[in-house]
């Protein structure tokens, strides 16, 4: 992904106001992982926060990225790259649900970046049920790494990891078939 994508991600993160540290950390793993350093991520933080500076309200900060939305989605040769489209909108998806709350305005702006980018309704369905599968089973993790520390318990932690590594291949295979 390039910058642009990036931007358009943090944009979606910073919907609340705000970027949480978890949310940023997430962020900045994704920007790591396609080979940028803390110079760029501190640089999109800042250009993105800049951005919304201008909102008086929760309203106007979602008009506000909404508008750049339909800037990335006009202004983008990439609105034939399906591949490419899928992995921002399976990004997205994921990040709204990182903070177990995925609001109405974060789905108005997947529903709108699935519009643009003709991605179709469905697909988009079954990447938010595959968030909300992925979400279901961290829970329980994270359950039970809470709990008394046991042999069953630990049985029950790799089935667990091992459903979330499939979970996570299925939809690495989405993305690239559609």
């Amino acid at each position: 992904m390039d910058k642009h994508d990036f931007e358009l991600i943090y944009l979606f993160l910073a919907l609340e106001g705000k970027v949480t540290v978890r949310e940023h950390n997430l962020f900045a793993s994704l920007m790591k992982h396609d080979g940028y350093d803390d110079s760029d991520i501190k640089e999109i933080g800042r250009n993105t926060m800049n951005i919304i500076s201008y909102a008086y309200s929760n309203e106007d900060r979602e008009a506000i990225i909404r508008h750049e939305f339909e800037k990335y989605a006009r202004g983008d040769i990439k609105k034939g790259n399906t591949l490419h489209n899928r992995t921002v909108l399976w990004t997205l998806i994921n990040l709204g649900f990182s903070d177990s709350s995925y609001s109405k305005a974060e789905q108005r702006l997947i529903h709108l970046y699935e519009n643009r980018m003709n991605i179709g309704k469905s697909y988009v369905l079954e990447m938010e049920s595959a968030a909300k599968t992925l979400l279901s089973v961290q829970k329980e993790i994270d359950f039970l790494n809470t709990s008394i520390s046991n042999a069953s318990v630990k049985i029950i932690n790799s089935e667990l990891q091992n459903t979330i590594k499939i979970i996570h291949e299925q939809i690495s295979i989405l993305v690239q078939l559609g």
